[in-house]
């Protein structure tokens, strides 16, 4: 029963841990595609920056971060 408990214990650890580093990732990425999109608004390429508005707002709404 006590190594049930322990490997229950260090799986929702490390659960929690690999949420962690995604969360993480996933905010970068998300920083990163609104520089891109601003850095493009601002070269006068709007539909690029557009583009790349929307693909960053997709990955929020089907990674379930809105």
């Amino acid at each position: 029963m006590k190594d049930e408990m322990k490997y229950g214990t260090y799986s929702t650890y490390n659960a929690a841990i690999v949420r962690k580093n995604l969360e993480e990732k996933q905010r970068s990425q998300s920083k990163y595609l609104a520089d891109m999109s601003l850095t493009l608004l601002e070269e006068g390429d709007r539909k690029a920056a557009a583009l790349v508005a929307l693909e960053g707002f997709l990955l929020k709404k089907t990674k379930g971060l809105m």
